[in-house]
């Protein structure tokens, strides 16, 4: 038996399903997390660059079950014994292994290999994310870089322009956000092509807009320079 750890690990309440947009590029992997008649266990690898959405998926996973599911964000954990988070494995619906490369030259790969292998043996359910492909891991261990290569892998793509807007859109309904065409323009020709920039300028669009009690205007985000006042910058 080993000794509990005062570790909570904490998940974002907002990454959830129904606030993941669900591009066209990613209709079978949605369809396959989502499918609850499966015949087989959820067996997934997912890949791709920062703020593709890996962590928000994996979490929307074990938002879904609850407390029957175990997050693990490795680039957080891997201080941890790997034993005071997984001896309880087996108990868990879902294992969702976030920033897998993390694990590298650590106790937690062979930890991870053991694990992989229990929870294939009983049916269990586990998805994984990494920086890369499967087959890029040429650090890892091998024995558990075949194993994570064995699943079913998807690539989430870096998004594309369209896909910007789409998402700005999006999250802003989902917050309640009402953001007309033309400040919508407004916005995307001056702030930075990245998920972690809309991300960003929504909170504080959020927080401006409850402060002031107003519509979220050209005027006011100009006034609050929350973007470039140069739309070539």
């Amino acid at each position: 038996m080993v000794a509990q750890l005062p570790l909570t690990i904490r998940m974002d309440d907002e990454l959830t399903l129904d606030n993941f947009m669900r591009r066209p590029s990613l209709e079978h992997l949605i369809r396959d997390i989502t499918d609850g008649a499966a015949s087989e266990p959820l067996a997934v690898y997912i890949w791709g660059g920062e703020g593709t959405g890996k962590s928000h998926l994996l979490q929307a996973l074990c938002h879904q079950l609850g407390n029957n599911a175990l997050y693990l964000p490795m680039g957080e954990l891997t201080d941890i014994p790997p034993a005071a988070l997984l001896e309880n494995h087996e108990a868990m619906a879902l294992l969702a292994v976030d920033d897998v490369e993390s694990v590298v030259g650590g106790p937690w790969e062979e930890a991870l290999f053991h694990c992989f292998n229990q929870r294939r043996e009983r049916h269990l359910a586990q998805v994984f994310s990494g920086a890369g492909a499967p087959a890029s891991l040429t650090s890892m261990l091998p024995d558990l870089r075949s194993r994570l290569g064995s699943l079913t892998v998807y690539q989430l793509a870096k998004f594309s322009e369209q896909e910007l807007e789409a998402l700005l859109a999006f999250r802003a309904a989902r917050r309640g956000i009402k953001l007309s065409s033309e400040v919508l323009g407004y916005l995307l020709a001056r702030m930075p092509r990245s998920v972690p920039a809309v991300m960003a300028l929504l909170e504080e669009l959020d927080r401006e807009g409850l402060a002031r009690g107003r519509a979220i205007t050209i005027p006011l985000i100009a006034s609050l320079k929350l973007v470039s006042s140069d739309p070539s910058a």
